[in-house]
């Protein structure tokens, strides 16, 4: 996980590139797989791998469903309570550097519940986990980091923000 020795950046666009790199990559395997799993079940011919009783099925779409709702959850109260952290930091570098733990535990729990949708979607093909990746996509979405999200979320003075917004050297 996050360690402040491997986080390097000189701009606030270095540190955003970081932050997105981190996400797009949780993001492609299982979109992948998805994209897959429903191109193939366009064309009916994707049944899944595995086939369950009604029982397994239901309590599979409940433990999905809790995962998802749990992960997303955690990486938002997760989030808060760093990002809170972060916000009396005086120094621009060291701040945005604790920020990067909480962005980094946010997405990192998120992607739990995606991954989760987006397994089971491909293995059972069943329709349920595919609306569950695209709730979890959306999530996913809503959180992508840019820059005048971090500076409003760590709520900078106007002198940090437009550093920050302006891409100069932190």
């Amino acid at each position: 996980m996050f360690t402040k020795d491997r986080l390097t950046f000189k701009t606030s666009r270095d540190y955003i590139n970081k932050v997105n790199m981190m996400m797009y990559i949780l993001l492609a395997l299982p979109l992948i797989i998805f994209v897959m799993a429903y191109l193939k079940s366009q064309g009916n011919q994707f049944a899944g791998i595995v086939h369950l009783s009604a029982s397994a099925t239901a309590i599979l779409r409940a433990a999905n469903l809790l995962v998802v709702v749990i992960s997303i959850a955690m990486g938002y109260k997760g989030y808060a309570k760093i990002r809170n952290e972060a916000k009396p930091i005086e120094d621009l570098r060291e701040k945005l550097m604790v920020f990067y733990g909480a962005l980094q535990q946010k997405i990192y729990w998120i992607a739990i519940g995606y991954w989760m949708s987006s397994i089971c979607a491909f293995v059972t093909g069943d329709k349920f986990y595919f609306a569950m990746f695209c709730i979890t996509l959306i999530v996913f979405s809503w959180n992508n980091p840019t820059l005048h999200k971090v500076a409003k979320d760590l709520d900078l003075n106007k002198q940090e923000g437009w550093q920050v917004l302006k891409g100069e050297e932190i």
